[in-house]
């Protein structure tokens, strides 16, 4: 049986505010395993926190703004994920307390195998998309509100007011306010998939971003249309051999002369 109920991670330069937090939850008659001890940022975790997170029941990362910089806290997070994965529930195993003052240092958004429709998780580093960045921290804002005001822990990051958004068919004044009133839900993740390819993504990396697992369901999403079609022409001709020149001959290896011949076939009624 596990000796402790929660190992705490954090930053040594967070104690002073970790503190408070550990004598809190000993009033409440929670065991905690604190390391009091610095650990270099690149220095490999100690026999001793091994044996801290194997005696806890939980993990609780008090994830500031400075926790994902650090190596060792990584490596305490990255393992108790693991053993809670192999249990069947990280949410069992793993705590994670917001210390910064925004959501924006959390990243990459990482999406669990029971909130995915393929039940395969899968990693979104969003930080280079200070759109996309944004629109998530506003989100947060939102989140941390409507928890103030129901007094209760909102797991999701986008919901009706703390409830699971149950059918997104009843998305359309959300379209109307951003002047895409024909929009489906799909049309979006087919601008996805498209924007991915367009801007020269491997098509493998691409997959692994929308959560595709098959090529022919990629390549369903992967609309080309009359504008991909122009764009073709045009990089044929720019290359210089868009039917001008004397025609190739040969086979593909250039080992000969094609055998085949074309004969015209009559088609009669």
């Amino acid at each position: 049986m596990p000796d402790f109920d929660l190992f705490i991670s954090y930053r040594r330069q967070d104690a002073d505010q970790v503190r408070p937090l550990v004598a809190a939850l000993g009033e409440r008659g929670l065991s905690v395993w604190l390391d009091q001890h610095a650990n270099g940022e690149f220095a490999p975790i100690t026999d001793e926190i091994r044996r801290g997170l194997a005696q806890s029941k939980a993990l609780l990362a008090w994830y500031s703004e400075a926790y994902p910089k650090s190596g060792p806290c990584q490596m305490e997070l990255t393992g108790a994920l693991l053993a809670a994965h192999r249990e069947g529930d990280p949410r069992r195993r793993v705590i994670v307390m917001n210390a910064g003052s925004s959501g924006g240092h959390i990243e990459p958004v990482t999406c669990g195998t029971r909130n995915t429709k393929n039940s395969e998780g899968r990693v979104f580093p969003f930080g280079g998309l200070p759109e996309l960045r944004e629109v998530l921290e506003e989100q947060w804002k939102r989140t941390k509100a409507v928890e103030q005001a129901r007094n209760a822990i909102v797991a999701r990051v986008f919901h009706r007011n703390g409830k699971p958004i149950r059918d997104l068919r009843n998305s359309q004044s959300a379209c109307d306010a951003a002047r895409c009133p024909t929009r489906i839900p799909h049309d979006f993740r087919r601008t996805a998939v498209r924007s991915l390819v367009r801007a020269g993504v491997p098509e493998r990396v691409a997959m692994q971003l929308t959560g595709h697992k098959t090529r022919s369901v990629f390549d369903r999403y992967d609309i080309v249309n009359e504008a991909d079609l122009r764009a073709g022409i045009d990089k044929l001709a720019a290359s210089g051999t868009g039917g001008s020149g004397k025609p190739e001959t040969g086979t593909k290896t250039g080992t000969g002369t094609p055998t085949a011949t074309i004969r015209r076939i009559r088609i009669t009624r």
